[in-house]
């Protein structure tokens, strides 16, 4: 009988038997009837869930075959009938020779899509006599393995794959199969893997550990029902996990890590841990950190505060800062991607989808201030509450809530916490935020006597700058304070009237030092001031220097933060007031002291 290809495309309508007895022990097989022949699979009749085969029937059928039975099996050479694992079909020969009914072809339909199957089949004949199993073949003459929706796949249908760096770790990204375990190994050493996002079309797993900021060549082996396939050369670098320590106060610390997205973009989503044991038992942060950038809208990614770099906002690599630690203590950090996580109707992903942790990288506080000898004050700006840090570019673990005024509340022993949004809060004012409030000036005036500056008094959230004077033109950082003003002139921080009795009615000689940081401008100035009977008076006036290392312009720069100290003598007497006045819009300003001679 010639093969009816035309009908293929109705063999969902046609009848078929269902053949789902117990298995049989291939009893009633007869060598020496006919067997179907030329069974082949028909591409036009699949799809991407359906597999078509026919084949010649003739002689069978003239020999009394009255059915065919066709399996798909999940592995090649089976000798049996496991009907727990195969799919079989059993189309009838019509009696009536007069029928359209087809009886030499079926179709399996309902697959999964990259599951592989081997197909065989066998002529019934009356009294539970059958032909001999046949199987579909290759061109070369064994078995064919059939991928749903991709047809026969030979020696040309190799396993192929990608790869990209960690922080510690890599992903190896590669298509789907079905029925398939994977292993990864890094030379002879077989790595832990664990499935970072899957769809029905690839598979994306995170395999590790591996060295921080190291060279690899990873071998990916998929073992299938049918064998096995590897690629090998999965050639790659892991990331880096460093201490960021340009500016940094006693109960904070700055880490930074490679960035993974490889665009620089928001999708950025990171998990980040930090504890006070190397087995991450003792947790004091566990929060879920944006991409260690934030905007003051929360437009999550690159701000121009953070500077520019070829005309766009700089990204700068992902960071975090936590706060209110322990001076000078050891804590143990890592950071993990995450694929999704959603806070207040934000979303933040990451492209490649979840990883493991990092290795365990260490860092440590600084020590606290030790007096000076005769020292009469000090301000290292560390007693805020303001987790972040600008000259470092690194978001703060403050979580995200709704009242800026509720940031400056201490925020001890964060764990499970919404992720942080603010990593500079750099428009946001010390009055936003509920550190200061308006006040009359020193010598009893709304404002600052030389400008038109309101002046504002600093209350119990500004930690040891409690009673202090400012202009409304700074911002808290970690461990500094910055000013981000619009106006050029007349941005001031004034002490209380100084107490310490060092300080004698005739006069004190006492030397007066500051670091800053001036931003964007070839020089500005600097002027000490002092407060006496109401009224203040310059004393000493500086030249600032450039802060910026990195740019070509005022408008195109990258921030390295270059700290300077200044220092002059000024004589003290107990009541006065000493004041910072800075003409320039922005800078930053740290390590405030005076120490008498």
């Amino acid at each position: 009988m010639k093969i009816n290809r035309k009908l293929i495309a109705v063999f969902a309508m046609m009848s078929v038997a269902l053949c789902g007895c117990a298995p049989e022990e291939n009893f009633g097989v007869d060598a020496n009837v006919p067997t179907p022949s030329e069974l082949a699979y028909d591409e036009i009749g699949s799809s991407e869930s359906s597999i078509s085969v026919c084949w010649d029937a003739t002689a069978a059928v003239q020999a009394g075959a009255t059915s065919f039975t066709v399996q798909l099996l999940t592995s090649a050479g089976a000798t049996a009938d496991p009907y727990d694992a195969t799919v079989s079909k059993t189309v009838l020969v019509p009696k009536d020779p007069e029928s359209t009914a087809i009886y030499d072809a079926v179709l399996f339909e309902g697959l999964l899509q990259g599951r592989s199957y081997w197909i065989r089949m066998r002529a019934n004949y009356p009294n539970s006599i059958y032909s001999n199993w046949v199987t579909l073949n290759d061109t070369a003459g064994e078995p064919a393995r059939i991928k749903v929706g991709h047809g026969i796949a030979g020696k040309d249908d190799p396993l192929t794959a990608q790869v990209k760096g960690g922080i510690g770790f890599a992903w190896v990204y590669f298509d789907t199969m079905v029925d398939t375990t994977y292993e990864v190994y890094n030379g002879d050493k077989k790595l832990e893997s664990m499935v970072a996002q899957k769809t029905d079309t690839e598979t994306t797993l995170c395999v590790g550990p591996l060295p921080l900021n190291t060279d690899f060549n990873l071998t990916l082996k998929a073992i299938a029902p049918y064998g096995e396939q590897s690629v090998s050369n999965l050639t790659g670098k892991t990331g880096d996990i460093w201490h960021l320590t340009r500016n940094v106060s006693p109960t904070n610390v700055a880490v930074g890590w490679t960035d993974l997205s490889g665009n620089g973009n928001a999708n950025r989503a990171y998990h980040v841990q930090l504890a006070t044991d190397p087995e991450m038992k003792n947790l004091v942060y566990d929060l879920d950190c944006v991409d260690g950038q934030a905007d003051v809208v929360t437009a999550y990614g690159a701000t121009s505060w953070l500077g520019k770099k070829d005309g766009s906002n700089y990204n700068a690599p992902p960071a975090v800062s936590f706060g209110q630690l322990t001076p000078d203590t050891k804590y143990y950090f890592r950071v993990m991607t995450v694929a999704g996580v959603t806070s207040q109707g934000v979303k933040m992903t990451f492209p490649l989808g979840n990883s493991m942790y990092s290795p365990v990288f260490e860092v440590k506080t600084e020590k606290s201030h030790v007096p000076a000898a005769k020292e009469i004050l000090f301000e290292g700006f560390d007693a805020m509450a303001m987790q972040m840090d600008f000259m470092n570019m690194a978001a703060g673990t403050t979580p995200r809530i709704g009242s800026k005024a509720n940031y400056t509340n201490p925020w001890p022993g964060i764990t499970t916490a919404e992720w942080c949004v603010y990593p500079a809060a750099t428009t946001h004012l010390f009055g936003t935020w509920g550190i200061s409030s308006k006040a009359p000036f020193l010598d009893g005036n709304t404002t600052h006597k030389d400008s038109e500056v309101q002046n504002y008094v600093i209350g119990p959230k500004g930690g040891t700058l409690e009673g202090w004077h400012a202009s409304d033109s700074f911002t808290a950082q970690q461990g500094y304070i910055k000013c981000g003003a619009g106006s050029e002139t007349y941005n001031y921080l004034s002490t209380p009237k100084l107490t310490h009795e060092l300080l004698k009615p005739e006069g004190t000689p006492c030397i007066i030092s500051f670091k800053a940081c001036p931003v964007l401008t070839d020089v500005c100035k600097a002027t000490i001031e002092l407060g006496r009977d109401g009224n203040y008076e310059e004393v000493v006036e500086f030249n600032m220097d450039r802060a910026c290392v990195e740019y070509t312009d005022e408008s195109n720069y990258l921030w390295e933060g270059k700290w300077t100290t200044y220092s002059a003598e000024v004589v003290l007497k107990p009541g006065d007031n000493v004041a910072i006045r800075i003409r320039q819009k922005r800078f930053l300003l740290d390590d405030i002291s005076i120490v008498a001679k």
